[in-house]
């Protein structure tokens, strides 16, 4: 082989590493630069109690729900060896553990009144065990691992004491509570309705479903044991009504949900008719709250209260005179339909909280505006300083240019005591005038493209009889579109993030555009973080499909600008 050849194979061979490499980097940038982007989009899928998590973890999928109570314990989660235990000494002592405190677990579901044939039993028990010993061998002293075997058992079933199984039992089992019913009428007094008891008068009428009374929580509330099969699962309480439906302000159940993102609707039955909710509750978390239901003449109406309608048929005659059945149904649903529930929950709280479409059409409306006013008047003032001679035009640009040096800070006062004169405060006409008289910077920038569009052009422009608009119309548009292109993305970013002009000019809820309503959403909902980041996420989306749809023309107005020839 010639030493030309050989030079020409080694030149390609470092010509291929050098793209390899560039595309790596370019990957691991992306990958970098994406990253908390990636986090922020997974936060809005994960659940209170993942958030508050370390070390951080990705979003998990929910359970599969088919029974409740149900262990939340992943299958193959393995019981780690203390420090002071030998390995050999843990293997031989191992067996008995698992056994003695199985037989602790097996005991504290018996108190809890567990049913073995609504629940895998033995995963309660397995799951229930295993934490119980991981949590009694973190608190066994050191010295206790060199007695005999069965002096282990007992200080490690020492250390399981009732508070610290009751724990446990928390921690590991998921399942439904249901408290007493409450009313309040139109003038904010609320009254417990529902008779009080063990199983805070709830009873099961329908569906593979059994209410157990709940002894470790001082109101009293019933355990709700259930199958999520084919068929619903009823439960009602029949409760007297301080004053009719239509003078009460709302119905509360208190609920403690399981996590299974099953529905739940409730009905209230009188002699009259039905009053039904208009829409489906979900079993998303595992905390207590309290479902609201309100009646038609409520004066407040948040997202997280359910209207009731009426409906007359149905009514049942057999109920007394200000006598009135409330029903909860529990309807399973999907397992996809629960995986949607999960990851989507946050926008839903998000969406409904605040008005956010209204402050997104607000949003929109400014950035039209601005957009349309900045394209027009930046580009009539840069086809003056580009192709039209008049006398100072070199000074008037000199000083348009010197304006980029005063700092916006400067003139908020006066222009806002101006505009405040002429009645446009608390209108959007201070945050999208301006913009059709144009911006010293984008003028600049298409002044700049200008230049390099040969005169040949609007020279047989002129022949053909075009007048200087249709030369600015037909020839010089058309040509900039680059970086018109680019002008539209800055202005659009700029506009949609606003948040100063709004907040100094916008007074009225009505008028606020999203940069101020995720403000205003981040001092109410600010603890919330999932639905925090699902509003934050909304709002960023749109700036990141436009400049990937414009990705091309930005670049070329970029490069572009300057370059004659």
């Amino acid at each position: 082989m010639s030493a030309r050849r050989r030079l020409a194979v080694v030149g390609r061979r470092r010509t291929r590493a050098a793209v390899l490499w560039h595309n790596v980097a370019l990957v691991v940038g992306s990958i970098l630069f994406a990253a908390p982007f990636l986090w922020l989009v997974s936060t809005t899928f994960k659940t209170d109690e993942e958030v508050f998590v370390f070390p951080p973890r990705l979003p998990r999928l929910p359970a599969r729900v088919r029974h409740s109570p149900y262990s939340t314990l992943p299958a193959n989660a393995r019981l780690a060896r203390p420090e002071a235990a030998r390995e050999d000494r843990w293997e031989t002592v191992l067996p008995g553990l698992r056994a003695a405190m199985d037989e602790r677990a097996r005991l504290l579901l018996a108190d809890a009144e567990v049913p073995q044939h609504f629940a895998d039993w033995d995963a309660l028990v397995a799951d229930t065990g295993r934490v119980l010993l991981e949590t009694a061998i973190a608190v066994v002293p050191n010295a206790a691992w060199s007695e005999p075997d069965d002096g282990i058992v007992r200080a490690v079933l020492a250390e399981a004491d009732e508070a610290r199984a009751a724990e446990v039992l928390a921690r590991v089992i998921r399942q439904v509570r249901l408290g007493r019913v409450s009313v309040t009428d139109l003038s904010g007094s609320e009254t417990l309705v529902a008779p009080g008891g063990e199983l805070a008068g709830w009873s099961a009428v329908g569906g593979e479903a059994i209410l157990a009374p709940w002894s470790g929580d001082p109101q009293r509330p019933s355990r709700l044991i259930y199958s999520a099969g084919r068929q619903d699962v009823l439960c009602s309480v029949t409760v007297d009504l301080p004053a009719p439906p239509l003078a009460l302000d709302s119905l509360t159940v208190p609920i403690c949900e399981d996590e299974s993102f099953h529905s739940v609707l409730l009905s209230v039955t009188t002699r009259e008719g039905v009053w039904a909710a208009g829409s489906p509750a979900a079993l998303r978390t595992a905390r207590p709250r309290d479902l609201v239901f309100k009646f038609p003449l409520s004066s407040s109406l948040g997202h997280e209260h359910i209207p009731l309608q009426l409906t007359p048929a149905g009514g049942d005659v057999s109920l007394s005179e200000g006598e009135a059945r409330v029903t909860l149904t529990l309807h399973p649903v999907p397992y996809p339909l629960a995986v949607a529930r999960k990851f989507l929950a946050s926008y839903g709280d998000a969406l409904g909280f605040v008005p956010m479409l209204r402050y997104t059409a607000n949003s929109v409306f400014l950035v039209v505006m601005n957009v349309a006013g900045q394209l027009v008047a930046c580009s009539l003032v840069a086809y003056s300083f580009a192709r039209l001679r008049w006398p100072g035009r070199n000074v008037c640009f000199f000083v348009l240019i010197a304006t980029m040096m005063l700092p916006p800070q400067v003139t908020i006062i006066p222009v806002f005591v101006i505009l405040s004169k002429i009645g446009w405060f608390d209108t959007f006409l201070p945050l999208w005038v301006p913009s059709f008289f144009g911006a010293p910077f984008f003028i600049f920038l298409l002044r700049q493209s200008m230049l390099g569009i040969p005169t040949d052009l609007e020279d047989a422009a002129r022949i053909d009889g075009c007048g200087y608009f249709r030369i600015w119309r037909e020839v010089m548009l058309p040509l900039a579109k680059p970086t018109l292109a680019a002008i539209a993305i800055f202005t659009f970013m700029y506009s949609w993030n606003d948040f100063f002009g709004p907040l100094v000019y916008i007074s009225s809820p009505e008028r606020i555009p999203l940069s101020l309503g995720l403000f205003l959403f981040r001092s109410a909902h600010g603890a919330e973080w999932p639905m925090m980041m699902a509003a934050a996420t909304m709002m960023m989306l749109p700036v990141i499909v436009i400049f990937f749809l414009a990705q091309k023309y930005f670049i070329q107005g970029v490069t572009l600008t300057g370059i004659k020839g």
